[in-house]
């Protein structure tokens, strides 16, 4: 029988110029590392793109 797979969602939220810099490390940096270590262990993390805030 085939293993399911596990998805894992992740939420950040923040306004558009608090975090700015930190939402674009976690795009280019940890999320991709992310995504690599989950795939190795049957898991995934969708891609998306934190909204920008208002």
């Amino acid at each position: 029988m085939a293993q399911a797979t596990r998805t894992f969602r992740i939420f950040v939220s923040s306004t558009f110029h608090d975090l700015k810099e930190e939402r674009n490390a976690l795009q280019e940096k940890v999320f991709p590392r992310l995504r690599e270590l989950c795939t190795q262990h049957g898991a995934r993390v969708p891609g998306h793109r934190p909204p920008l805030g208002r």
